[in-house]
């Protein structure tokens, strides 16, 4: 989890100073960048590993966002540019430490205790911060398109941009909602089951 939190906190260093913004370069890619995606690709690998060995830990979802993760992490590996929107994934990671505490309070009996509902706010919070506003960082990417330089980075870049970012941002989207059903249920709702 502290590496979660780790590269979380470096890709907002960088998104968010304006370090990578304000230049203009779309193949921006600091080699700290690579290794935080290396860190990455070693954890979606594991995590993945444990699905399959565990039944209990697969779900169509998390598998789809692992390869998709693993997809993008080899190919920013392959081809590191544009980490200026690359950035955002590692940004998403800031709320699994949140995600996780939550789960283990529910897995614990605790889904009545005052620390699992201020982990679930928080968690409620973090995850829009990180995971639904990161989606107006990809709005920056219109200017490159119109001049054409973003087609030169190459197709494994571009899968990363066109296909891969818009299915983490709609499962965002979709586990946002769920969150915020769970968070009305238990904040306002005592007596519904929270499960």
């Amino acid at each position: 989890m502290p590496a979660h939190v780790t590269r979380a906190l470096y890709a907002s260093d960088v998104t968010w100073s304006g370090r990578v913004l304000v230049n203009e370069d779309a193949t921006l890619c600091p080699p700290l960048v690579v290794h935080m995606v290396c860190m990455s690709l070693g954890y979606m690998v594991a995590d993945s590993l444990l699905m399959v060995m565990f039944v209990p830990l697969r779900d169509w979802k998390m598998v789809l966002h692992h390869t998709a993760a693993i997809w993008g992490s080899l190919n920013v590996i392959g081809r590191p540019v544009g980490m200026r929107f690359g950035n955002t994934w590692f940004l998403m990671e800031l709320s699994t430490p949140f995600v996780h505490m939550r789960l283990i309070l529910h897995t614990l009996g605790y889904r009545r205790s005052l620390l699992y509902k201020v982990n679930g706010v928080a968690m409620l919070v973090v995850f829009f911060l990180c995971r639904i506003t990161t989606i107006l960082v990809f709005v920056d990417v219109i200017p490159h398109m119109k001049t054409g330089e973003l087609y030169k980075v190459g197709s494994g870049v571009l899968i990363n941009m066109f296909v891969l970012t818009p299915i983490f941002y709609v499962m965002n989207i979709f586990w946002f909602i769920k969150i915020c059903k769970g968070a009305y249920r238990v904040l306002y709702s005592p007596k519904m089951n929270t499960e």
